[in-house]
């Protein structure tokens, strides 16, 4: 609404608006000038369906409403500004004899009415710099009251909601009031406290070296009687519940009336400390659990400095905790550089908790993978990153084997199906074909089924052709897993009848078979997914070398995008792919693309890392490495 002359100075001046509603032009234009001029801001209009639009437009407005418009009432424009929520204050303006239909017009909400006449216009100002005060006032009281009962509203929900025990105490020492955390930490419920005093014996309070707490030294009591505040007292009290000692810090605050020098009453609040005194044995075991647990544990801090190292940790680097804990993580984790680990930090903060795939270096050179699982946390005022890693260089062979094993047996099929079956086809086709032509020469009808037949195997010949080449892609076997994707692309658009767009880098070197071939399933699982789950109808694969001298392959797709909550639900297909990405030490991502569709993308380094594994380890044995 409008501010008045009053206000404070750092508020800012509130706009006043006066739409007057007059059909009569001249005095519309006369009432006009007179509120201009003592300041207002103002506008004419001539009816009331005018009236009506000119307050949604503005609904800051003040109304100068004439009762009798040519198309409708004051009445009935108040009684439609009012179902349309949108009333403002208004004034009246009457002829003589409409006093009636004044007092009416008041009773809705008419802030004053003015009888036409020749003095009209000389009080409009007054009448209007009442009506801005009165509206000032109003919403000056109304906010304040609205502060007044959000302050006491939060001071009710803190005291009835605060995890601290809160309890009043009269002057005399008498409980007047408890929240409900004080009865949980007590074991009593208010009424129970109601009318007792700190001096009750049946409390049995008791310091910390387990000797009595006398009621005259609690520190209610010893605020009472100093006025000052007494603060973190631990005291033993027993819980009538679990008859067993809580311990609490206490806080007491007297609080004094205006003008007067004794208290009045006493509040008092208190934790509930038994887990931390419990928590202080539980530490020490807890530590000697860490030090020996099967695992490295590290702590580290946010600039990367490692705080503590475990025993396993020591074992598995070759180093001492000393001179571990004088490292940087990037001493020994050769995925996170110096110059990155300020992003990483960032991306394991904000995600409080993390589990990723890494490589750590010895003290002796050697590199292994390992499995980081990472969790964020802030102790004593100290950021940390609690880091708790697993060796899974055992883990890496074998599923490298078992990946292995599965493409040597997609070759063997694909080189069966090319090269038996694709064979047989070929005969039968060659078969069918003659009998075509023996029954054409005859003349006979069944010429044309057997054109249809052999029509079939030759399609049957094209497919298990393409099916071969899905499962031994023969460009791989040199490494070239640029022509192979330009394949992959060709058989897409001719199958599918979709537009598959292939761009390779030439300056993206050639890759061991290996990589070659995770790279290529993923392509290949990226585009059966875009066309079967997407409904795609272009993809666009992009194998690139970034400026870090790592290879990208991107495939995009102009589909349907990502469902809802699709991490929860992760595919074998998907699951594949990722783990392909960290079988050739690269990462994987997916995510929606800007207007509409998906992307996947793999970053790999120019090459598959060697796995070593140490010689004390049983799997090396097996091996016959000894």
């Amino acid at each position: 609404m409008v501010g008045n002359s009053n206000s404070p100075k750092a508020e800012e001046p509130r706009p006043r608006s006066v739409l007057v509603v007059e059909d009569d032009e001249g005095l519309n234009s006369l009432a006009q000038k007179a509120l201009r001029k003592a300041g207002y801001d103002t506008e004419g209009v001539f009816n009331g369906a005018a009236a009506i639009e000119g307050v949604a437009a503005k609904p800051e407005v003040v109304l100068l409403l004439d009762i009798k418009l040519p198309d409708m009432t004051g009445k009935e424009i108040i009684n439609t500004l009012r179902e349309r929520n949108s009333l403002v204050p208004f004034i009246v303006m009457t002829g003589h004899g409409d006093e009636k239909t004044a007092v009416e017009m008041m009773k809705l909400g008419a802030g004053d009415y003015l009888v036409k006449g020749l003095d009209l216009v000389d009080h409009l100002p007054g009448v209007f710099r009442r009506l801005f005060h009165e509206l000032d006032t109003d919403r000056q009281l109304r906010a304040a009251e609205e502060a007044l009962r959000e302050s006491e509203e939060k001071h009710r929900t803190l005291f009835e909601t605060m995890v601290q025990g809160v309890v009043y105490q009269s002057a005399d020492g008498q409980i007047i009031s408890a929240n409900h955390a004080a009865e949980r930490i007590l074991g009593l419920t208010l009424d129970q406290m109601q009318g007792r005093t700190s001096m009750d014996p049946s409390w049995r309070a008791i310091h910390e070296d387990g000797s009595d707490f006398t009621g005259e030294t609690h520190p209610a009591m010893i605020a009472l009687t100093s006025g000052e505040e007494v603060n973190d007292v631990v005291m033993g009290v027993l819980h009538s519940d679990h008859e067993q000692y809580y311990w609490i810090n206490i806080n007491a605050v007297p609080q004094f009336r205006p003008g007067e020098d004794k208290p009045f009453q006493v509040y008092t609040t208190f934790e509930d400390i038994t887990e931390r005194k419990r928590a202080e044995d539980r530490q020490r075991l807890t530590q000697f659990a860490v030090d020996h647990s099967a695992d490295p544990i590290y702590w580290v801090r946010a600039d990367g400095s490692i705080d503590y190292a475990n025993d396993a940790a020591c074992q598995a680097l070759g180093y001492t905790r000393d001179e571990l804990t004088s490292m940087s993580v990037w001493q020994i984790d050769t995925e996170f550089p110096a110059d990155a680990w300020l992003a990483h930090w960032r991306e394991m903060k904000e995600a409080g908790s993390i589990s990723f795939e890494s490589y750590h270096l010895t003290k002796a050179g050697r590199v292994f993978p390992v499995e980081i699982n990472t969790t964020f946390g802030v102790y004593v005022g100290q950021e940390y990153i609690w880091a708790y890693v697993h060796d899974i260089t055992e883990r890496k062979l074998l599923e490298r084997e078992v990946l292995e094993v599965s493409e040597k047996e997609q070759r063997r099929i694909g080189q069966i199906l090319h090269d038996d079956l694709g064979q047989y086809l070929l005969g039968t086709a060659y078969k069918s074909e003659l009998l075509e032509q023996q029954l054409a020469e005859q003349s006979l009808d069944e010429a044309a089924t057997a054109a249809q037949i052999t029509e079939l195997i030759h399609e049957a010949i094209n497919r298990s052709q393409d099916l071969a080449k899905e499962l031994y892609p023969v460009d791989l076997e040199t490494s070239n897993l640029a022509e192979a994707l330009r394949r992959l692309g060709h058989r897409t658009e001719h199958l599918f009848d979709v537009s598959c767009h292939i761009s390779c880098d030439p300056t993206v070197p050639d890759l061991d078979h290996l990589t070659a071939t995770h790279l290529y399933r993923i392509a290949q699982e990226a585009v059966q997914n875009a066309i079967k789950h997407g409904g795609a109808n272009r993809i666009v694969i992009d194998l690139t070398k970034t400026i870090n001298n790592q290879i990208e392959l991107k495939v995009s797709n102009n589909g349907i995008g990502l469902p809802k909550n699709w991490e929860s639900r992760l595919g074998m297909g998907l699951r594949m792919m990722k783990h392909r990405a960290s079988m050739c030490n690269g990462s994987f991502d997916i995510r929606a693309k800007h207007g509409g569709g998906t992307v996947v993308t793999c970053t790999s380094i120019t090459g598959i890392r060697q796995l070593e594994m140490p010689e004390d380890h049983p799997l090396y044995r097996a091996k016959g490495n000894e």
